[in-house]
């Protein structure tokens, strides 16, 4: 079972990483240009890799550093697949959206790379960090 404090620091960090330090420019250009892709995965892994470092010295692990890189190269990894293909997709689905004045598959895909993120995330933590 995962600890309540745990989950809720994994869906914040999400939060924050995925939204809130995403650029105008990642966000709207990731779909065609692998540099702003990148910029975002690479934005959304450092909170990731500075939490991991902290964590490192607060806990009795000397496994812990090598742990931290690994759910950070994992979690960097997953997240740039992931946003490659449901980017393409969204933007397809947002072009066909506007034409017909209905967004709902718009938004199942978000939904979908969302839930994606997460399932990883939560694997990530169980299967490396407490693993």
């Amino acid at each position: 079972m995962i600890p309540l404090l745990i989950i809720i620091i994994i869906l914040v960090v999400h939060f924050l990483a995925d939204f809130v330090l995403q650029s105008h420019k990642s966000a709207s250009r990731k779909h065609k240009d692998i540099g702003a892709l990148l910029e975002h995965t690479i934005s959304y892994s450092l909170p990731w890799l500075i939490i991991m470092a902290l964590i490192y010295y607060s806990v009795d692990d000397p496994n812990f550093f090598i742990k931290g890189v690994l759910f950070t190269l994992v979690t960097f990894v997953s997240h740039t697949i992931i946003d490659y293909c449901t980017s393409k997709l969204g933007m397809h689905l947002l072009i066909i959206s506007r034409k017909k004045e209905n967004y709902h598959n718009y938004f199942v895909n978000i939904g979908f790379d969302q839930l994606l993120h997460t399932v990883l995330l939560f694997t990530t933590y169980i299967v490396i960090l407490k693993g």
